[in-house]
């Protein structure tokens, strides 16, 4: 039981990991775009 309590624990933080750096990525794109616009304009 102790070892899938803790694979169960590596998995959400492993999604959790997943999901800040595909929230970050998303950002980082947005942020870029609207760098752009600004610099064309």
């Amino acid at each position: 039981m102790t070892d899938l309590i803790d694979f169960v624990r590596l998995l959400t933080a492993l999604v959790s990991l997943l999901t800040m750096l595909i929230g970050l990525s998303e950002a980082l794109k947005q942020r870029s775009k609207q760098r752009k616009r600004g610099r064309r304009r």
